[in-house]
C-alpha cells in the first residue's frame, strides 16, 4: 500500500498564475492580489496599469508524492 505525502500547498490565480502559498494570511494575500487585477483607468482618468483585468479566481494546488 502507497502512502500519500502532500509536500506542498498554494493558491494559483486564475488571471495571472501566481503562486500564493497556504499559510495563515492566505486571505489577506488573495483578496490584496485581486484587486492589482481591477481597472482603475476606468472613469478615473488614471493611466491604464499593464496587467490583466478581471475577476481573479484562486486554485488551491497541492504537490503530492507517492510514497
Amino acid at each position: 500500500m502507497k502512502s500519500i505525502l502532500i509536500i506542498d500547498r498554494y493558491w494559483k490565480c486564475s488571471l495571472c498564475n501566481i503562486e500564493l502559498p497556504d499559510d495563515e494570511l492566505i486571505e489577506v494575500r488573495k483578496r490584496r492580489h485581486a484587486d492589482f487585477h481591477i481597472d482603475e483607468s476606468v472613469g478615473t482618468g488614471k493611466p491604464k496599469r499593464n496587467w490583466t483585468f478581471g475577476n481573479a479566481k484562486f486554485e488551491l494546488v497541492r504537490i503530492i508524492e507517492s510514497l
